[in-house]
């Protein structure tokens, strides 16, 4: 009978964590996120084609959508969902563990609990954060376009010329850096809050709070520095 090396076990168990932490933030997120960003790109797109169309400027809908939409709402109010669904998850489970004393038992079998319990929520995170953005991006260009065009009549190839025309890398680069940020903070803080349990399991309810409130004010904080910092160069 073949038994896995002790190192086999802990790479397979560090994989299932990060496996489980994807599922959890990205794909168990993505209805939320679709319904949020369709909403969000078809009042966005129905608001503007309304008023450009007065001015004779339609053709302006994709650069407002690259700019609205792509470099700003899209990482923001994905940020939030994360921070809302799986932040405050990863604090309440941490702080649990922490009371159960399960970091302890860790160590007692010879795991190193950071790159058991932290990396693998952390690097999910991020990655989860990430897809989830393109994905809200993607919902909301498309599907806003859909929604928009039943009530104000707009030409598809117009419409993803414009996009086209005015979409350049600095623009994708931004949002990557964005979310890569964001998605580090947050979690960190997150892990941090979790970790700061001493005894008691009263403290968890508290530091999930103190997890969503920081996580959330240093995320948007992190949003407005890079967003100044990419107009600025």
């Amino acid at each position: 009978i073949f038994h896995p090396s002790a190192h086999s076990w802990k790479l397979r168990s560090i994989y299932n964590v990060f496996i489980m932490q994807v599922y959890f933030t990205g794909i168990q997120a993505l209805p939320l996120v679709a319904l949020l960003s369709l909403a969000t790109g078809s009042f966005t797109v129905l608001q503007v084609t309304d008023k450009l169309s007065i001015l004779g400027q339609v053709d302006l809908v994709g650069k407002i959508m690259v700019a609205v939409i792509l470099r700003e709402i899209a990482p923001l109010l994905t940020a939030f969902v994360v921070v809302a669904r799986s932040g405050t998850a990863v604090a309440a489970e941490l702080g649990s563990m922490k009371v159960n004393k399960e970091f302890q038992a860790l160590q007692a079998m010879g795991i190193d609990y950071p790159s058991f319990i932290i990396f693998p929520r952390l690097f999910g995170g991020m990655l989860s954060l990430f897809s989830l953005t393109v994905f809200f991006i993607l919902i909301s260009f498309g599907g806003g376009y859909l929604v928009a065009d039943i009530i104000q009549p707009l030409p598809f190839e117009n419409y993803i010329h414009s996009i086209v025309v005015n979409l350049h890398f600095s623009d994708l680069f931004n949002v990557f850096l964005k979310c890569i940020v964001s998605g580090l903070t947050v979690f960190s803080i997150c892990c941090q809050c979790g970790l700061s349990v001493i005894r008691s399991s009263h403290e968890v309810p508290q530091v999930t709070t103190k997890a969503m409130v920081w996580s959330l004010s240093t995320m948007i904080i992190v949003n407005i520095t890079l967003t100044f910092l990419f107009y600025l160069f």
